[in-house]
């Protein structure tokens, strides 16, 4: 039996969010954001570098 909180991750997902962390997983917050960080910076520069092309 899928969760609430699962389907709103499923469907926060097909809308375009990276990663989803539920209430019960917040030890896990923190290296989700910095990985999401780390890949906005990758995004941004791939966005200059093709600008700049």
């Amino acid at each position: 039996m899928v969760g609430i909180e699962e389907e709103l991750a499923a469907a926060i997902m097909k809308t375009g969010a990276h990663d989803f962390v539920m209430k019960k997983d917040l030890a896990s917050l923190v290296p989700v954001v910095k990985r999401e960080l780390r890949e906005a910076e990758k995004r941004r520069e791939r966005r200059k570098a093709e600008g700049t092309l």
